[in-house]
């Protein structure tokens, strides 16, 4: 069985070039630490999208783990976020 964490996420929003752009938090509750970071996105978007939100939206080739392209900014040093689950990094 595994662990649950909260764990509150700072989101970048910005609808297009001209809009100025402002950090979002989204909290994301009861998160399994065998998740990897974009299956911890996946959850989250359910319940924004369930509420009427925007979902965080991402590269969907990004599910390889492998290109590092979006170097994921956590309270760890940037790397491939697709491969860093909670329990191998700190968020």
């Amino acid at each position: 069985m595994s662990k649950t964490i909260d764990i509150m996420l700072h989101v970048w929003r910005q609808k297009n070039a001209a809009d100025p752009g402002r950090f979002v938090d989204y909290p994301a509750k009861g998160i399994s630490t065998e998740m990897s970071f974009l299956e911890m996105l996946d959850v989250v978007n359910e319940d924004l999208i369930h509420k009427g939100g925007d979902p965080i939206v991402f590269d969907h080739d990004c599910r390889e783990g492998i290109c590092g392209a979006c170097a994921a900014s956590r309270t760890a040093p940037a790397s491939p976020s697709s491969r860093c689950g909670p329990r191998r990094s700190r968020w």
